[in-house]
């Protein structure tokens, strides 16, 4: 299964039950529609997006959907498995598990 693969519905749940925060960091985030999917964005250059439906462009941060087990390790698609992520703290993660673990 691919990155891409979680339902808009799981997605959206995900954003919602985590509040458009970092489960990380805590780091807040925005809520938008982005290429047609609910996301979370970081706006780092604070563009006015306040009554945008949707932003496509390219200078924003988007979150992530963090695997807290990763799908290389055998963790997958369930809501008890995915967290909101910023990207810092996501990339940073990498293949580990939310403990650390790489095995």
């Amino acid at each position: 299964m691919t990155r891409d693969n979680i339902p808009i519905a799981i997605r959206q749940e995900i954003i919602q039950r985590d509040n458009c925060t970092c489960q990380y960091c805590g780091k807040k985030g925005t809520f938008i529609f982005r290429y047609a999917k609910p996301s979370v964005i970081e706006n780092p250059l604070n563009i006015d997006i306040r009554g945008l439906d949707f932003y496509n462009g390219t200078d924003i941060i988007a979150f992530e959907i963090d695997h807290i087990i990763p799908i290389s390790k055998g963790g997958g698609v369930s809501r008890d498995n995915l967290v909101l992520a910023c990207r810092h703290c996501n990339r940073s993660k990498g293949d580990r598990d939310s403990n650390g673990k790489t095995e």
